[in-house]
């Protein structure tokens, strides 16, 4: 199985048990690579800054 691939198909199952109210214990280094840990995830405001630079056209 392909990187991309396992890794999609942790997500899921991480969202699905999560939706469910579970704690999801993960792997460190899956949790790394998955950028769950705060140093690394994305966040809120860079999720709104990068909808912003698209609306003013700095990138396509």
């Amino acid at each position: 199985m392909e990187d991309k691939e396992y890794f999609n198909a942790a997500a899921r199952e991480v969202q699905l048990q999560a939706a469910d109210g579970y704690a999801v214990e993960l792997d460190p280094p899956l949790a790394e690579a998955m950028g769950v840990f705060e140093e690394t995830a994305v966040s809120e405001e860079d999720v709104e800054a990068d909808i912003l630079a698209r609306r003013e056209g700095e990138y396509e």
